[in-house]
């Protein structure tokens, strides 16, 4: 059985930044999917564009401030890959 320290360290690396960053790039997914399948013109394409390039964004930022502040999780190092897979 785990302890009240345990848990509460789960907890921080679940709701790591980095970790945080990572759910945002899985939940952009269904959102660029929506926008680019529902693309009726140019400017909706560029939308979908600019969701990707959050996202890709969001993923450079997560590894800087996990390697800078020492943020780097055991979840994380399986969290990071998914996300880049599904992305």
């Amino acid at each position: 059985m785990e302890n009240a320290n345990d848990i509460k360290e789960k907890k921080r690396e679940y709701l790591a930044t980095p970790n945080l960053l990572g759910y945002l790039r899985i939940l952009l997914v269904p959102v660029y999917l929506l926008i680019y399948y529902r693309a009726q013109s140019p400017t909706d394409y560029y939308l979908a564009a600019v969701v990707m390039l959050f996202s890709f964004f969001t993923d450079l930022i997560d590894g800087k401030i996990a390697r800078k502040y020492n943020m780097i999780t055991e979840f994380g190092k399986i969290l990071d890959p998914v996300a880049d897979k599904i992305t």
